[in-house]
């Protein structure tokens, strides 16, 4: 009805007024144009005031919702500014960190508060750098707790931005992961020490446990090596084997403690006898023992095989029973090698057996050198 009367209002202004006033119908055009517009103009502000209105009602909303998860939640839930000031905390930061909301709204920063003094700066720069880089991530503190002392807590958070994405601070959630830490020092301190045990029974396996002398296993490992790297080097090995001259008797007439406590003596006469890192001493088995010697010919090993025959006699230990002397006696034979003599592995052993064989044929208490 009034776009009518409009209208009718529009054809008589014209045939009565336009006739004596000409430039009266620009300006009608100017209202008509107008008029259409405005409807547009006025919806376009509505839409944008409207749109506007929806988007801090969106983040408003998010936010309560997210207070009301926050309150309910186990973990410590915060805001922070950009300059980590403390905007809003759920009563969890009390349980983390010791300190009541209204205590931790009075720092600066809480989280500077609570981390070690001696961590706070490598803690501001590392922070500083993963946000520059990342908006978002979780990182595990040790926190000096106001009440418990010691803590450590697991920190996610995430950066926040308004509506026209500039970010204005960063939510946090944090945990008390104590118990869990403790667990896995004591995993990482159980591993260290069953790995320290492994290399103690390694060890032992390797070593003759009266004597504390390597043991056959582990010379025989050594001879393998030692005889590759004569053969790559054409360098010269020496072996040196020697018996306890009638120590079968010994033990029977002095018992087998006094056995042991022997073939100690002899045994640290032996460890005495060599003066390189790669030579070695063994206990072969029973009353028998050998002494590897890497880069040693066949002089050099006898000059040491007779010095250790003469050392162990004068250890002067009685032995009533022998046949050849009043004390404990030892039989020698030495066994050189070099890339030359062809000798596989396994024959080793074998040759300087066969010269304390030749020694004990000889009468004992004497050294054979083949």
């Amino acid at each position: 009805m009034s776009n009518i009367l409009f209208w009718i209002f529009r054809v008589l202004f014209i045939l009565l007024e336009l006739p004596s006033n000409p430039n009266l119908y620009s300006f009608i055009v100017l209202l008509t144009d107008l008029s259409a517009l405005l409807p547009s103009v006025l919806g376009s502000f509505g839409i944008i005031f409207l749109t506007n209105q929806h988007i801090s009602s969106l983040i408003e909303k998010e936010k309560q919702n997210y207070k009301i998860i926050a309150l309910s939640t186990a973990s410590w839930e915060a805001w922070f500014d950009v300059d980590g000031s403390l905007k809003w905390t759920n009563d969890m930061i009390y349980n983390i960190t010791g300190y009541t909301s209204e205590e931790a709204s009075n720092f600066d920063d809480i989280f500077k508060t609570i981390i070690s003094i001696d961590k706070v700066g490598v803690f501001t720069q590392e922070f500083k750098n993963i946000l520059e880089k990342t908006s978002s991530g979780e990182n595990e503190f040790l926190i000096n707790h106001k009440i418990l002392g010691e803590r450590w807590i697991l920190v996610s958070w995430r950066k926040i931005y308004d509506i026209d994405d500039k970010f204005i601070g960063y939510r946090c959630s944090s945990i008390d992961i104590t118990e869990q830490k403790n667990a896995e020092f004591e995993a990482t301190k159980l591993a260290k020490k069953l790995k320290h045990e492994k290399e103690i029974a390694e060890k032992n396996s390797l070593v003759d446990s009266m004597t504390g002398l390597a043991n056959r296993r582990y010379l025989e490992e050594r001879i393998a090596y030692e005889h590759a790297r004569m053969n790559r080097n054409w360098s010269s090995l020496s072996i040196v084997m020697l018996d306890v001259d009638f120590f079968k008797l010994y033990n029977d007439t002095y018992g087998h403690v006094q056995g042991d406590i022997c073939l100690k003596r002899i045994a640290t006469v032996l460890k005495s006898s060599i003066k390189r890192q790669t030579d070695l001493v063994a206990r072969y088995g029973g009353e028998e023992f050998v002494v590897l010697l890497p880069d040693t010919d066949k002089d050099s090993a006898s000059i040491l095989a007779d010095n250790i025959k003469n050392s162990i006699e004068n250890l002067k230990i009685e032995h009533s029973a022998s046949a050849i002397s009043n004390f404990v006696t030892v039989s020698i034979g030495v066994a050189t090698f070099t890339k030359d003599c062809s000798a596989e592995c396994d024959e080793l052993i074998e040759k300087v057996d066969f010269a304390l064989y030749e020694a004990k044929s000889y009468g004992r208490n004497c050294v054979s050198h083949i």
